[in-house]
C-alpha cells in the first residue's frame, strides 16, 4: 500500500515522500497517528510542500539527536551484578538491563536502541552501542562489576612491544673489534700466499734438458 508520509518517521522517510507499506502497519500506526495519508492524485499535491518543511525539522533533530550522543558516549554505567568467585554472572545483562539504568541517568533510551552483540555473562568494562536516532550512535562505556567480595579477578599480563629486528652479525661490530677482523684478514692472505707454487731458486737443479742444451 502506497501513503503519503505528513512528518518525518525514524526508519521510513521523510514528510513528503511515498513509501510503500503493508496495509496493517498504515491502519493501525501510521493513519491513527496523523503521520501519513492513503497515496491518491490530490494528496500528492501536497508533497513539495511537506518535503520542504520535513527537511527543516530533520536538520533540527539531527542536531539535538547529535548533541545527545555525545551525552550518552560520556556517560559511564556501572552494574553490580551476583557472580561466582571467577567472576562469572548468575543471569547476564541484557539491552533491558542497560536500559533501564540509562532511564535512571535520565537518558531515554529504549532497550530495542541497545546494541548489543550478545549479553554480557563476565564482570569487566565493556563499549556498547546505542542507537539513538536514524543513523546517530553513541558508544556507552558500561563497568560490570560484582557484589562478591571472595571474587578473584586475573588481570591480563602486560605483553611487551616487540619492534623487528634486523639480523645482526655473528661478531660485534664496536670499534673493539677492529683489530680481530684485521687479523682474520691477515690469516687468510698468508694462506693464501702458503697456496702459491713457489718460484725456483737458483741453487735448485735444473732439469736435464737445460743441462744438456749448456753442453
Amino acid at each position: 500500500m502506497k501513503v503519503l508520509l505528513l512528518k518525518n518517521v525514524e526508519d521510513l522517510g521523510l514528510g513528503g515522500d511515498v513509501c510503500d507499506v503493508s496495509r496493517g502497519y498504515a491502519r493501525n500506526f501510521l493513519f491513527p497517528r496523523k503521520l501519513a495519508l492513503k497515496a491518491t492524485k490530490s494528496s500528492l499535491l501536497m508533497a513539495d510542500r511537506l518535503h520542504k518543511k520535513a527537511l527543516e525539522e530533520q536538520k533540527k533533530i539531527n542536531s539535538e539527536a547529535e548533541f545527545l550522543a555525545e551525552k550518552i558516549s560520556g556517560h559511564v554505567c556501572e552494574i553490580i551484578c551476583s557472580t561466582d568467585d571467577d567472576g562469572h554472572l548468575y543471569g547476564s545483562v541484557s539491552e533491558r538491563t542497560i536500559s533501564e539504568k540509562l532511564v535512571e541517568a535520565g537518558f531515554d533510551v529504549d532497550s530495542g536502541h541497545v546494541l548489543l552483540h550478545e549479553h554480557i555473562k563476565v564482570i569487566g568494562e565493556f563499549i556498547v552501542p546505542i542507537k539513538v536516532y536514524g543513523d546517530i550512535r553513541a558508544e556507552m562505556k558500561i563497568i560490570v562489576k560484582s557484589d562478591n567480595k571472595n571474587v578473584v579477578i586475573v588481570k591480563p599480563k602486560t605483553e611487551p612491544v616487540v619492534k623487528e629486528e634486523v639480523s645482526a652479525p655473528a661478531e660485534d661490530e664496536s670499534p673493539g673489534n677492529d683489530s680481530k677482523a684485521e687479523k682474520v684478514l691477515e690469516g687468510l692472505h698468508t694462506i693464501e700466499k702458503s697456496e702459491e707454487p713457489a718460484e725456483p731458486t737458483e741453487t735448485e737443479e735444473k732439469p736435464e734438458d737445460e743441462v744438456k742444451g749448456g753442453e
